[in-house]
Order: C-alpha cells, then sequence, then structure tokens
C-alpha cells in the first residue's frame, strides 16, 4: 500500500493496445506490472473511450 503522506507517482495518459501506433502488448496486466516496477502509484489511461478497452479494464479491476 502506498505512504500517500509522502506523495505518489503517476502516470495519466498512457494507450492501449487499441490506439494506434502502439504495442499489442499494452494490457491491463502487463502496464500494471510496469507501472509498479517503475514505482508509480496511479495509472491513467487515455483511451477509455474505447469499448473493448473500458470492457478489459472495468474486468481486471473488478
Amino acid at each position: 500500500m502506498p505512504d500517500w503522506g509522502k506523495g505518489f507517482s503517476a502516470d495519466l495518459h498512457l494507450h492501449s493496445k487499441y490506439s494506434g501506433g502502439t504495442s499489442s502488448k499494452m494490457e491491463v496486466d502487463l502496464i500494471s506490472q510496469q507501472a509498479s516496477l517503475k514505482g508509480l502509484s496511479i495509472v491513467g489511461t487515455g483511451d477509455i473511450l474505447h469499448p473493448r478497452w473500458r470492457e478489459e479494464v472495468r474486468e481486471r479491476l473488478r
């Protein structure tokens, strides 16, 4: 669990595999794994309006 009292690191503009010119490996599990390795506490996606990506994110957050 992050220590929010000391601040946090975030990337609020990641693209998914559904974005043109982005790796097909950009899936929720890989993004989460890599974010953790880089010390990111929060990640956001600019592709959330894509229906398939939104459904994948919803499923993984359950």
